[in-house]
């Protein structure tokens, strides 16, 4: 059976010391295992947290999540919503 495309939401606290250069930093990386893997979505940084929506094919995306949570420029990870979805509502 294969693999249907899925959402997922979390927020984690960034740590105090994320400025920009964190970031840009995370940002890069992310472009460039995310076009690898076939994951799509959005990262928004807000009053000392991290929100992001991850799409692409289910195991990649929770596989992607579980890195995302043992990564030190993550805190408390939690997701917030996960989903089987029709279509991506982000591109690249």
């Amino acid at each position: 059976m294969p693999n249907k495309l899925a959402s997922l939401l979390y927020i984690s606290l960034a740590p105090s010391s994320a400025d920009e250069g964190v970031m840009q930093s995370i940002l890069a990386s992310a472009r460039r295992r995310n076009e690898a893997l076939g994951i799509s979505g959005a990262l928004l940084k807000y009053a000392g947290y991290y929100l992001q929506v991850l799409e692409g094919e289910r195991q990649m995306v929770h596989e992607l999540y579980e890195r995302i949570r043992l990564d030190a420029r993550h805190f408390d990870a939690r997701m917030a919503a996960a989903e089987t979805v029709a279509a991506r509502q982000f591109s690249g």
